[in-house]
Order: structure tokens, then sequence, then C-alpha cells
């Protein structure tokens, strides 16, 4: 079976749309032999070597002399993405392949006809409901307001919808680790991550701002992005505490989040996770597409939202942190309501976009 990803990732769209793809295609690939094609923009500052270094095959595009348009997540129009895309596909001597996976902002039914053409099945991931699509399946991870009929306008009826937390799409880190989560009991280590860049630089305003006046008796655990550009002086604000670790991308996230009892941190993909791992999380949105999702899962109780990134408060933060520290009854009862509000499903969309079935010829 011939798979083929179209996503992008840069410094400034962040690497959260290509992380879940490689995610999506480990899970393709255990589940039936693939030849797995990555085509991505060639952007200056990107994450393509975690394509390589998945071990799947990567073709980037570029354009010289494409006519540029403002638009930070393609830079040029559908019509010249997909000739790119079109030729890249040639260059490879596959006219036609079997799955065609589409995780762009800026792609949508203009782009996704054209590709009809070249794809037995068409599968779109998108969170923001904003554009129409032409695809067999799509996938929204994220809950949002009336989210069971967001593209009730936007799809055909014969697309198939995976809607909801329960599709997130978890490595396998978190599938091992689900089943050993338990209820916090009391709240003795935080989990802290913004995110694979953290250009607000959270994570130092964190440290400087919080880590003096926490209990000594709490400690953390502070993950530093693959693309922090503050990572240097972030380490030298964490050695002047001795109750707070840094650790790189590249650790184990999932084991992280099963040992902590609370997360603080941006929303986007971490916050499934966050929630399959039962761990009571405080967020604060990183990007305008966030916001609506923060805003809904705060309102039926699944997190803790702050508001945007400019709303961050060290003094806001202390409160509920004391909060949880003096009721455990508290922690304990969200931890546990986590644990128990959701059941995964990935497994049966792995089924479904790797099904032969012929009414997607």
């Amino acid at each position: 079976m011939n798979i083929v990803f179209r996503v992008d990732s840069s410094f400034i769209i962040g690497s959260g749309h290509l992380i879940r793809c490689l995610t999506l295609a480990k899970l393709l690939n255990k589940k039936i032999e693939s030849n797995i094609y990555f085509i991505t923009k060639r952007a200056e500052k990107n994450f393509n070597d975690l394509i390589i270094g998945s071990g799947f095959n990567l073709i980037e595009l570029d354009a010289k002399n494409a006519f540029p348009i403002n638009d930070n997540w393609l830079g040029w129009t559908q019509e010249q993405d997909f000739l790119l895309f079109e030729n890249a596909m040639r260059s490879i001597n596959i006219s036609k392949f079997d799955v065609l996976i589409v995780d762009h902002y800026s792609l949508d039914i203009v782009w996704e006809e054209k590709a009809s053409r070249l794809a037995r099945k068409i599968v779109v991931i998108d969170d923001l409901a904003n554009r129409k699509h032409s695809c067999n399946i799509l996938i929204d991870q994220n809950l949002a307001l009336n989210y069971q009929h967001r593209y009730d306008d936007l799809v055909t009826p014969e697309c198939q919808l995976f809607l909801g937390v329960s599709y997130c799409i978890l490595r396998d880190e978190f599938l091992c680790e689900i089943s050993n989560s338990k209820p916090r009991e009391s709240l003795n280590k935080i989990f802290v991550f913004f995110g694979g860049v953290d250009k607000d630089n959270l994570s130092l305003k964190f440290v400087n701002g919080v880590m003096p006046v926490l209990s000594k008796s709490i400690s953390v655990d502070l993950v530093i992005g693959m693309a922090n550009p503050n990572k240097k002086e972030l380490k030298q604000a964490c050695a002047h505490f001795s109750n707070i670790q840094c650790f790189e991308h590249g650790v184990n996230i999932a084991e992280m989040m099963r040992e902590a009892d609370l997360a603080i941190g941006a929303g986007g993909a971490t916050t499934g996770e966050r929630i399959f791992m039962g761990l009571p999380s405080i967020v604060y949105s990183l990007a305008d597409n966030q916001i609506e999702v923060s805003q809904y899962l705060h309102d039926i109780g699944l997190i803790y939202y702050m508001g945007d990134q400019n709303r961050f408060s060290a003094e806001a933060l202390m409160r509920l942190i004391e909060g949880f520290k003096i009721s455990p009854a508290l922690l304990h009862a969200k931890s546990s309501e986590l644990l128990l509000v959701f059941k995964h499903k990935l497994s049966v969309l792995c089924e479904e976009i790797t099904s032969d079935r012929s009414d997607y010829e």
C-alpha cells in the first residue's frame, strides 16, 4: 500500500501537524505493510529531519519562482502547490496511490479535488472547520462547541467523520501508559510543557515567576521543546532551584505525565494527551486556533483555561496550584473524571484508513 502525507512544519507554524502525521504513519505502518511518503515544503527552518529519523521517505517542495501570497502556512497558491505535489509524485514514478492524508490549514476542496485523480482515498486532518473539503475521511480530534455538527455543510454526506478526543492520534508511549494511569491523591509533582517552539517564552516566565514562591515539597519536570530558542537561558534559570528538572525533547512524555499530579502548558495536541492520562491541566492558548477548543474544554470542566499567552500570570497560577495543594480531594476527583470520560478509538480509525472498501473507488 502506498500512503502519502501532505503536511508542513516550520518554526513559524510549529511542529504539531507533522508530529501527529508521523504518529499516524507509524501506527498505519504497523497495521499494514506500506510505502509511506511525506511531501512537505522546504522551509528555512523546519522539522523535516524528524521524517528521515522515523525512516519514512521525504520529498521537499521548492518553487523559487512561485508567486508568493500572504499566507504563513503555504506561501504560494493551492494550484501551485498541487502542481509541485504532482511533479513530486512523478519524480518517484507514482501516478496513483492508495491513501493521501492531508494535514494543512491552507489546503481545502480546491486542492483536494485535483488530488482525487491521484488517490484512491483522501483523508483530511483538520480542527478549524472553516473551509470545505473533498475527502473520504475527515479527522478532528478536538472538542469544540457543537463539534459533532461543525462539518455538516463542509463535507459531502458520504464522508466519514471521526470527531472528538476519542480519536486523538496518540503515540505508542501513551497507548502503553494509559492503562497505568491512576487518580492523583495529592499534589507532589507538576509537569510543564509549552510546546515545541514556545515562541512567547512562557517556560522561562514560569521558572522566573513561579519557582521562587513554589513550595519545595512540590517538584517540577519541565520539558524544553525541540525548537525552543531559549534553551540555554532556561537551563541557567532552572539551575537556581533544587526542585525543578529540565528535560529536552525525546524523553518519554507519557511516563512523565503519568508520574505528574498536575500539568501546566499549551493548548493543541498535548491537551488530548493530558486528558487521556487523567492529568488535570492548566492551559494557555498559544495560537488563535487553540482558543475556541480551550475555552470549550474549560466550560465542560476538562481543563483550566487561563486565556492566551498574554494573560500569563505567575500569581494566578500560584492560586490554582495552592488550591490543589490544600484540597487533594479536588485533585483526586478531577483526575478520576478525566480517566473515565473518554474511550480511545484510534484503532477503529486506523482500520478504516487502511481498508480497501470498493465504495472509495
